[in-house]
């Protein structure tokens, strides 16, 4: 929302904050609105005058320039070479001078020009940012003052304001409304004779009959509507004061019917509409609701086939206007245009919201009308409409004003007692005080008690955002100011509470990602939900412990790719790594610590959870080899053990048809936490690498956390340290190809758990040493008692069972010709 200072001045007195505009924007950010930007329209015609042609010769040496002796007044003569033809001898003209920067970015310096010195330039009304539809340089009335800036002779001479306003104060949305809220603040009085909001629409009348009836359907979708019908329209340019008024603001000025209902909204925050009469037929206005697939073609000729069920404004043949929204193009304003119509009305916010979101369509209107606007307002803001189009375009007002409105609902005063605004501040408030600065709001205050100093509180109908005692207690303290409420450290009764293990739980877990290389990213938690189930692209999902259900659809979405809440990370994170990829990043590694929601197998309760998910892409660069040593999904699978500290376990999958659909199937495993899945880890599949033309290897985990963080439930139990020696035997065992380790490992922790104190793999070989389709892999085996050294012979018979069992149940022999190695590591503590 833009304001102009000097428009706000009109309402109430600032003109000394005109040369510190710093200082009354920090007043206003203070008080909730905060202003995002400050623009002097001064500078951005700085070193610009009017100017007076006292002499115009040929140019020696070129003959489409002219040679013009321009004064600025006070002497000061200026020769600026010109190429335009428009221009003679005493007329008065725009003249930028050295330094100045016009807005299209040009740079005015001293120049030669055929080797004749210019010092400036004359400006055309383009030059100046301005429409034009005349050529040459801008000729200026004769009464134009000579060297006065033209800031200040265009009404430039002002500052305009960005402000941020939250949805609840749509009463700051017009210049009578922040004037409203200037005057509280400050205490300054609004200025009398600006806005005569107590006159009657019974006092104006036209001459003859109005032709036109309303007939409202609406119900409290449109509580009231007023009408207007003019004759003797005169569409043209709008007068100068009123394009000045709207373009500081950045409106286009279009003619000056439509450049006057948008200064009424801009000025009183009420939209009003403008109907080209001739364009309504039956001469019967209809507001109601439309019917289902009903066609509508808004302003800018853009086609709507309406749901039904949308407020309308229409005629005997179709919809002029969605109510609030966006008006008709067959009956818009144009420069046929003689008679007009003249909408003022109320529609529900939250109607105009749902409307404007279900059809894409953003106005100004729809953007004041979705948040609140006082009603109560309508007919002065109708009455000044009527006044501006008969000075703009001599329109002249033909019968009565049409009114079509629903009874005034009651309001009634909320209670409010002065001690329990202080109770909730901190502070003592003075009851006086908190008197004084709810009449400067508008409210209608009466004492119920002195002694317990109660009040009874009306809100003012542009208010509503005040509807119980702390919304009072909350707009005390903003003018009163924040800074008032005293710092006071709470007093200690008992020692403060630990973090929740949860907490602890993912702050540990972020820290050892970012140790083990990875970096943290935070994505949305909406997500499309048609891309979403076309990524996993799986019908096994009610099989995934850890991800149930269906996703979560909002009911009404502000896009489509925001429509559900997502039911895992790794897509979030995959298409952040594509676009890495694609920026020119060969490798990386990302990870995410989020939420995630679906519904239960069922659909009817809701679940969310934790998830960790992590991504990495492309090789480290080659040197000497010709291809990686290891699949990249192994780099990550150790990954995720470190980031883990070995806590989860990873398993074939024995269906690979219950994979997410985005993994490659012979390059994936599910992902186990005492012996329940928790998650997967995979190398992306190939037919998502080639459809996004990706030629780098992908991987992607995720696990559910929720497993995990329960865990930390669990007390903790200590166990002393063995004071005995720690001893290590090494095995090379001759294992097939379609063995995985895991199958090894788990047998190690079976058979030896006892005495095992620990294992690791050391070596892989493959040869042709070895039977065919067979591997070895040697492991180191640490083996530790607490009661005592281990003997020989109790190792022997551990790995002697061990063996066994590897070659009953699995095929697995020890190599032959491979002798045991035994080695006593150290003493104990």
């Amino acid at each position: 929302m833009k304001i102009s200072l000097s428009w706000l001045n009109e309402f109430v007195d600032i003109e000394d904050y005109f040369s510190k505009p710093q200082v009354f924007a920090e007043a206003l950010t203070f008080a909730g609105l905060e202003v995002e930007s400050i623009e002097n329209l001064s500078e951005k015609f700085s070193h610009i005058q009017i100017g007076l042609i006292l002499k115009k010769e040929k140019h020696p040496e070129a003959d489409r320039l002219t040679v013009c002796q321009v004064t600025t007044g006070q002497g000061i003569i200026h020769q600026i070479v010109c190429g335009a033809k428009n221009h003679n001898e005493n007329d008065r003209v725009v003249v930028a001078l050295p330094g100045a920067l016009l807005p299209g970015g040009l740079q005015i310096k001293e120049s030669v020009l055929r080797n004749v010195s210019s010092k400036g330039m004359l400006c055309s009304k383009e030059e100046l940012g301005m429409e034009n539809e005349e050529e040459g340089i801008w000729i200026l009335p004769s009464e134009a003052p000579i060297g006065e800036s033209f800031s200040k002779y265009w009404g430039y001479e002002d500052v305009v304001f960005e402000l941020k306003v939250t949805p609840n104060r749509a009463d700051c949305l017009s210049h009578l409304g922040l004037a409203r809220e200037v005057s509280a603040l400050l205490n300054r009085p609004l200025k009398k004779g600006i806005f005569n909001q107590g006159q009657g629409l019974e006092d104006f009348h036209g001459q003859g009959i109005n032709p036109f009836q309303i007939q409202r359907d609406g119900g409290q979708l449109c509580p009231a509507y007023y009408g207007a019908y003019f004759e003797n329209v005169k569409i043209g340019p709008s007068p100068l004061w009123l394009k000045q008024k709207i373009e500081k603001l950045g409106l286009k000025s279009i003619n000056n019917v439509v450049d006057v209902t948008n200064l009424v909204m801009f000025e009183f925050g009420q939209p009003l509409h403008a109907f080209d009469s001739q364009c309504i037929h039956g001469k019967n206005i209809f507001i109601r609701l439309s019917h289902e697939k009903e066609e509508f073609q808004s302003l800018d000729g853009t086609q709507y086939n309406l749901n039904g069920g949308e407020l309308v404004i229409a005629d005997e043949q179709s919809v002029l206007a969605v109510a609030g929204v966006v008006g008709g193009q067959r009956s818009s304003v144009t420069e046929l245009t003689t008679t007009l119509f003249l909408e003022v009305a109320a529609f529900d916010s939250a109607h105009v919201r749902k409307v404007s979101r279900g059809l894409g369509i953003q106005t100004d209107s729809a953007y004041r009308f979705s948040r609140g606007v006082d009603k109560s307002l309508a007919p002065a803001c109708l009455i000044q409409a009527i006044e501006y189009l008969k000075k703009t375009s001599g329109a002249q007002l033909v019968g009565d004003i049409l009114i079509n409105k629903s009874p005034d609902v009651a309001t009634f005063p909320i209670t409010v007692r002065v001690p329990f605004v202080s109770q909730k501040l901190g502070y003592k408030v003075e009851f006086n005080l908190f008197v004084e600065l709810m009449k400067r709001l508008g409210c209608g205050v009466e004492v119920v008690s002195d002694e317990e100093q109660e009040l009874q509180i009306l809100s003012p109908s542009w208010r509503f955002d005040l509807e119980q005692e702390v919304d009072f207690i909350e707009e005390f303290s903003r003018l009163h100011g924040y800074d008032k409420i005293p710092e006071t450290l709470p007093s200690v009764k008992s020692p403060p509470t630990s973090h929740q293990k949860e907490y602890i739980f993912i702050k540990n877990l972020s820290s050892h990602s970012l140790i083990s290389g990875l970096t943290e990213v935070v994505l949305p938690f909406l997500t499309n939900g048609i891309k979403e189930a076309s990524f996993l692209n799986s019908q096994n999902l009610k099989n995934w412990g850890f991800l149930p259900g269906p996703a979560i659809e909002l009911k009404n979405p502000l896009s489509e790719e925001s429509s559900h809440l997502r039911r895992h990370l790794s897509m979030g994170l995959v298409e952040r790594g594509l676009y890495n990829i694609r920026q020119g990043a060969p490798k990386g590694g990302l990870f995410e610590i989020g939420t995630v929601a679906a519904k239960d197998i069922e659909g009817v309760t809701y679940r969310e959870s934790y998830h960790w998910a992590s991504i990495q892409w492309g090789n480290e660069p080659l040197l000497w080899q010709v291809t990686p040593q290891s699949p990249l999904v192994l780099d990550l699978k150790e990954r995720v053990q470190s980031v883990f500290q070995k806590k989860v376990e990873f398993e074939k999958p024995q269906d690979r048809s219950f994979l997410p659909g985005f993994l490659h199937r012979g390059q994936s495993a599910w992902i186990k936490f005492e012996g329940e899945i928790i998650g997967y880890i995979g190398h992306l599949h190939p037919a998502w690498l080639d459809e996004n033309k990706v030629r780098l290897p992908f991987c992607v985990a995720e696990i559910n956390l929720q497993a995990l963080i329960k865990s930390q439930e669990k007390s903790l139990s200590y166990q002393p340290f063995s004071r005995y020696p720690i001893i290590e035997r090494d095995l090379a065992l001759v294992v097939p190809f379609n063995r995985p380790a895991l199958d090894l490992e788990n047998c190690f922790r079976e058979t030896l758990n006892q005495y095992l104190q620990g294992f690791e793999l050391f070596d892989i070989y493959e040869g042709d040493k070895l039977p065919s389709n067979h591997r070895q892999l040697a492991y180191r085996l640490k083996f530790q008692s607490s009661e005592g050294t281990l003997q020989e012979q109790t190792i022997q018979s551990l790995i002697g069972e061990l063996l066994e069992k590897l070659k009953n149940q699995y095929g697995i022999q020890l190599r032959e010709g491979y002798k045991w190695k035994s080695k006593k590591i150290k003493d104990g503590p």
